[in-house]
């Protein structure tokens, strides 16, 4: 693990090996599998669906000072949507996915709509 951090670190972004860190640390042995590329990075969980949904809503709650609760609610809502079989989420299935952006894009979105 510390060489995929390092790789990161002289190659990505560090703010994103920091992050990926944190996220590793706190669910170490809940991750079902670990894919890395040169652009992007993403992780899969082996808890339950639910187990997931709630490390994706805090996620999202921890950028509280920044977006308000109503979009933040909206984001969670959309995003948290269940697959028909109930197995993934909404998010899981996108290529890539950074939480910040994300949100930061339908904020922007949000704004240009008037909503």
């Amino acid at each position: 693990m510390e060489e995929l951090l390092q790789f990161l670190k002289e190659k990505g972004d560090p703010t994103i090996a920091k992050n990926l860190l944190v996220i590793l640390k706190q669910n170490y042995g809940k991750l079902r599998k670990f894919e890395l590329t040169r652009t992007n990075y993403r992780l899969k969980f082996n808890g339950s669906i639910d187990a997931r949904d709630k490390i994706f809503y805090n996620e999202i709650a921890s950028y509280k000072d920044k977006y308000s609760p109503e979009l933040m609610r909206r984001f969670y809502e959309y995003w948290g949507e269940r697959t028909h079989d109930g197995n993934n989420m909404k998010y899981e299935l996108e290529k890539t996915w950074e939480t910040g952006k994300r949100l930061a894009t339908w904020f922007s979105n949000q704004q240009k709509r008037g909503y």
